[in-house]
């Protein structure tokens, strides 16, 4: 049965305080139990942190570069470089920490683009917008859009410039 804190400091100050044959041994084996556990308490929080940290570091690195290369042809195995890592920690990093695969993030970051420059740029045709955000054709672009909006490009353009 493990001990708490508490019940170990009592055990060691009651030996001091009723000095039995060998007391030094008690103190010490209950002061060298605290010790390691606390230990491997703080040992288990900072490796959990130090996780978290090149987690949060790997996912930034991968998302700084899709962010920037977005328009361009990508892989897992690209972004997976970016971070230094390999395609599955890529997938793993992105499941855990975005809840989405590195494709289907990329997908979603270019139709967001995308939508901002129908809106910002109403001049600029859905075609050409498909292709300076990434797909390889509009009626991708168009498939891609309809499933996060629920419309098409051009309709989301028409609805939201004449609120």
């Amino acid at each position: 049965m493990e001990q708490s804190y508490t019940d170990w400091f009592t055990q060691a100050f009651s030996a001091l305080a009723t000095d039995p044959t060998g007391f030094e041994f008690i103190v010490r084996h209950t002061l060298s139990q605290i010790v390691l556990a606390l230990d491997h308490t703080f040992k288990t929080q900072f490796h959990s942190h130090q996780s978290k940290r090149l987690a949060d570091d790997r996912i930034h690195q991968m998302l700084t570069y899709v962010h920037k290369h977005y328009c361009d042809p990508l892989t897992v195995a690209m972004i997976a470089q970016a971070a230094n890592v390999s395609e599955r920690e890529c997938l793993r990093t992105f499941q855990h920490e975005i809840k989405l695969s590195p494709i289907q993030y990329l997908l979603k970051y270019r139709v967001m683009r995308g939508a901002e420059v129908l809106l910002t740029q109403p001049e600029t045709a859905v075609s050409q917008i498909a292709m300076n955000s990434g797909f390889d054709s509009p009626s991708h672009f168009t498939k891609v859009f309809r499933r996060y909006y629920k419309q098409t490009p051009s309709m989301f353009r028409h609805q939201q410039t004449t609120k």
